[in-house]
């Protein structure tokens, strides 16, 4: 596309902040030659890649409680408009999954490298990709499969489909608004318009929905590329999965690839259902498709579609031998599917991502809580196979306007043991002071 390579002379802003905006800016510096501008707020001024990877930045102002400043679309549209830039990149997490806030950029003649606000409207949507899995005959869990009008309404399903239960947003993403209820005494008026309220808070919409609560379960991503090929026809293709299992607050901590629970036969049938959802779709670049292994019976079902490049990117990245942002801007500045497949070598070995969180447990309150202080050394691990991604070092103050993901830590090894064994050997070495992680 000459549009896109007439924007690669002059700037790509980078719309997000922490471990993905450092992820992003070195990418795209990489591969695309293009000059790089990352925005930040007062709160994140000392972060490192502000310095040592982004070509300019544009100071988006000091938070305060009225809602992130990297999620202000006015702003950053002002940013773009500033450095006359046409292109760019919205990272995870923030804005990368808000429908409306894609179209606002696409309006003001800005693209995203990554899917279109249409797209991103429907993947986004856990309803309607629940509703489009069970149209392709794809195993769905049990749940209202609607949004859920009233306690009532609730409670009404929850008795036909057994307790426990969980409530989650329709739009949501990231763990965030999740409420698991053990039984009808729990699913109160008041808990049910918390959900709602959370959703509303988070992501802008009010609407909830009801699946059941599997006690054991294993989750399983499915990470796909999509494009045309040389006759311009669609295809989607996977590259991968990761088992992303062991979480808290229903948030990733720990991710592999490739994941060994599963046989080839059961993976290459979850690979074929994430294939056929996304070709319904026609997502461009990334995307992932999530699946739920009941541990019960063995059976999995269809979790969710994530129109982003993932946090846990790393891993697959790392056992094929690629960067996987390099891929999603091939594909969307047009290169034919095809071509990068035969690009892509076979995957070996295996790899494991840890995030580093600073978090610690609280006794009283009985739960993890974000350690907001000052970071007073900071020393990574480093050595073969060893990639750390963070934007932090010695004098950076944790705040509580953001996530408390301060670090990345993938290990590649021959085997998952080899992994294990390096893993522990990295994060002995991994010195963070000053701050609980």
């Amino acid at each position: 596309m000459a549009e896109i390579a007439s924007a690669l002379e002059t700037w790509i802003g980078v719309f997000n902040r922490g471990v993905s905006a450092k992820v992003a800016a070195e990418s795209l510096k990489k591969i695309t030659g293009a000059l790089v501008f990352v925005v930040y707020t007062g709160e994140d001024a000392g972060l490192s890649y502000l310095y040592d990877l982004a070509d300019d930045t544009f100071y988006l102002g000091s938070e305060n409680d009225n809602g992130l400043l990297y999620m202000n679309v006015d702003k950053l549209i002002e940013a773009a408009n500033k450095k006359k830039c046409k292109f760019i990149h919205l990272g995870t997490g923030m804005l990368s999954e808000n429908h409306e806030a894609v179209r606002a950029f696409e309006r003001a003649g800005i693209k995203n490298i990554g899917a279109t606000s249409d797209q991103v409207e429907i993947a986004s949507d856990k309803i309607k990709t629940i509703h489009l899995a069970k149209r392709l005959g794809i195993p769905v869990k049990p749940g209202s499969h609607r949004e859920l009008i009233s306690v009532d309404d609730a409670k009404e399903i929850a008795e036909r489909i057994g307790y426990p239960v969980m409530l989650k947003p329709k739009r949501g993403g990231g763990g965030r608004g999740i409420k698991k209820f053990a039984n009808s005494e729990e699913l109160t008026k008041d808990s049910f318009e918390k959900v709602k309220a959370d959703a509303k808070k988070y992501f802008r919409d009010d609407s909830i929905y009801m699946e059941v609560f599997f006690d054991k379960i294993r989750h399983i991503e499915v990470q796909i590329m999509g494009g045309c090929d040389e006759k311009g026809i669609y295809h989607a293709k996977p590259l991968g999965a990761r088992n992303c299992t062991i979480q808290r607050n229903h948030q990733k901590v720990i991710e592999e690839a490739s994941p060994l629970l599963l046989s080839k036969d059961k993976l290459s049938q979850i690979e074929n259902y994430a294939v056929s959802l996304i070709n319904q779709i026609g997502i461009i670049g990334l995307c992932t498709v999530e699946f739920v292994v009941n541990m019960a019976d063995g059976r999995f079902y269809f979790s969710e579609i994530n129109a982003r490049i993932q946090v846990e990117k790393r891993p697959t990245e790392m056992i094929f031998g690629i960067d996987l942002i390099k891929i999603q801007f091939d594909l969307i500045r047009g290169s034919s599917i095809n071509i990068v497949q035969k690009l892509i070598p076979e995957p070996d070995g295996y790899a494991i991502e840890f995030r580093i969180n600073a978090e610690g447990w609280k006794k009283e309150e009985k739960c993890f809580m974000s350690s907001v202080d000052t970071v007073t050394r900071f020393s990574p691990p480093a050595g073969d196979g060893i990639i750390v991604d963070t934007g932090i070092r010695n004098g950076i103050t944790i705040n509580h306007h953001y996530d408390n993901l301060i670090a990345l830590l993938t290990i590649k090894g021959s085997s998952r043991e080899e992994c294990l064994q390096k893993a522990r050997e990295a994060l002995l070495q991994f010195e963070v002071e000053g701050i609980d992680t």
